[in-house]
């Protein structure tokens, strides 16, 4: 039998907003409460990781705090989805915190390394074609094989944004229909 839906939303006084672990369990247990699949959670964390990655080094850095990158992944997650939703205004992030993108003594985030190694100081993804390759014309459902790990892991994350902003627009249409 499926858990119920409990329709308490916790105080958020009650939560230290720089503890991952009681964020986390706050942002579910309002997610819970709210129309939205797993999926589409997942979906506004890869885009809130793109998003916030991309600011920063647009920014020009290449490490941030791994703390301050997770809170504003989490933040970015919160305000793409209550956007989503069209309830930004009444369920706004309930904390506000200043934390140091560049006190690096607590760790950096190896998520931003990452995104940074595999997209240039653009921000756009690395281009492979400097590399030859020998490749038969690909019909219109066939997509190219990817040569390395990070590559199939480029490809992939563009597979899913192409996706979520199909699903996107699929919501927006459906809100105008009504």
């Amino acid at each position: 039998m499926a858990p119920e839906k409990t329709k308490t939303v916790p105080d958020s006084t009650k939560v230290d907003p720089l503890n991952p672990a009681a964020r986390h369990g706050y942002m579910d247990a309002c997610f819970r409460q709210l129309p939205i699949s797993s999926n589409l959670i997942e979906q506004a964390r890869t885009k809130a990781i793109q998003l916030l990655s991309k600011d920063l080094s647009g920014r020009g850095l290449s490490d941030v705090n791994a703390g301050y990158f997770e809170y504003h992944v989490d933040v970015t997650v919160w305000r793409l989805i209550m956007n989503r939703l069209m309830m930004a205004k009444n369920k706004p992030w309930p904390w506000t915190v200043s934390l140091d993108k560049n006190d690096l003594s607590q760790g950096t985030s190896s998520v931003f390394r990452e995104w940074c190694q595999s997209h240039g100081p653009s921000g756009e993804t690395q281009d492979s074609s400097s590399t030859p390759r020998s490749q038969a014309p690909l019909s219109q459902h066939q997509a190219p094989v990817p040569q390395t790990h990070a590559e199939a892991d480029r490809m992939a994350r563009e597979a899913r944004e192409k996706a979520n902003e199909a699903e996107l627009e699929a919501f927006r249409l459906e809100r105008i229909a009504r």
